[in-house]
């Protein structure tokens, strides 16, 4: 080690040193190499790095979401695509009821119409989109996890809609001012939908 006074340069063990009879210090062994590979790597003399920030078009805050909000546009396509899909079950049923005036097979059509809706509202609770959302690249999820709500909230959540149609069908239209993109259901149960990549026609969820 060097004399802090004179520079003189001493033994490791020595207590003062030889020229001049100064105190010595040991010196302070140099601090152990970092690995050029670790996760700081690129954050040298700070702690873990920070999360990055939300990607393009995802609001801010909202990290966890599955994509940015859907437009009015593209979430009134996705109902309309699940509205003929269910046409395409009830009216077959009420025009053979009409030609063998059947008041059962009109029972039938409306009870046909109530299964298809209870079906996709089961599908969008549970893996967060219907067929026409899933064409249209919609995605429907918790507005405070970020995950699908469950089966039973998805059924919630269409008997909710009634309500959308029942204030004059306004309900319907909030998405096109609301800084969230929700309709009056959405905000009853607390769900948002968001833009995801677009899916090939089915009725049932892939995989499921």
């Amino acid at each position: 080690m060097n004399c802090q006074q004179c520079g003189n340069e001493n033994g490791n063990d020595a207590l003062y040193c030889s020229r001049c009879g100064a105190a010595t210090t040991p010196t302070p062994p140099p601090p152990p190499p970092t690995d050029p590979s670790g996760p700081n790597a690129q954050y040298p003399g700070y702690g873990d790095p920070q999360a990055p920030p939300p990607s393009a078009g995802q609001p801010y805050g909202a990290q966890f979401l599955p994509g940015p909000y859907a437009s009015w546009g593209t979430r009134a396509l996705g109902l309309l695509i699940d509205g003929l899909l269910t046409a395409c079950v009830i009216v077959p049923i009420e025009i053979v009821g009409a030609v063998l005036r059947s008041m059962p097979l009109n029972y039938l059509a409306d009870l046909a119409g109530l299964v298809v809706a209870v079906f996709f509202a089961l599908q969008i609770g549970s893996s967060g989109a219907s067929p026409g959302m899933r064409i249209m690249g919609l995605r429907c999820v918790s507005a405070d996890t970020g995950q699908t709500i469950g089966g039973g909230m998805g059924v919630v959540r269409a008997i909710a809609c009634i309500l959308n149609t029942f204030i004059c069908y306004i309900g319907w239209l909030f998405p096109l001012w609301d800084a969230r993109r929700q309709t009056l259901a959405d905000k009853i149960v607390s769900t948002v939908v968001c833009s995801v990549p677009r899916q090939a026609f089915s009725i049932s969820p892939p995989g499921g």
